[in-house]
């Protein structure tokens, strides 16, 4: 069950995410959600999803296979999503359409690699 809901408040985070618009799933977010709002949905999100990852890493039930994958998958996506942080804050401070140009896209590259994580942990 928390695995389940870790994987559906993930989904919702990126289904709210701007480069996810298309994609109609119930989201806590309002599809007019502001960027820094996306930008937090998808922190969060990825905050739980790494939690579990370390777990499963962790666990030493887990195939050593499953833990390489979920190290290179974490490699990427951490990055990428510290870079939304930095670009959330420098938007909360500046507001300026640079920043927003910076977070939009920011939040455009992270989805991808945070998505491909929390798939990894459910396969």
């Amino acid at each position: 069950m928390k695995h389940a809901l870790r994987t559906i408040g993930l989904a919702i985070a990126l289904a709210a995410t701007p480069a996810c618009s298309t994609l109609r799933a119930a989201s806590p977010v309002p599809v007019e959600a502001s960027l820094e709002q996306n930008a937090y949905a998808l922190i969060g999100a990825y905050a739980l999803t790494l939690d579990e990852a370390t777990a499963l890493v962790k666990n030493p039930a887990t195939p050593r296979a499953v833990k390489t994958a979920l190290a290179k998958a974490e490699m990427v996506a951490t990055p990428a999503v510290e870079l939304v942080k930095v670009a959330a804050v420098a938007h909360r401070r500046a507001e300026t359409a640079a920043t927003g140009a910076a977070l939009a896209h920011a939040l455009s590259q992270a989805q991808g690699p945070a998505l491909a994580l929390a798939q990894l942990m459910h396969k």
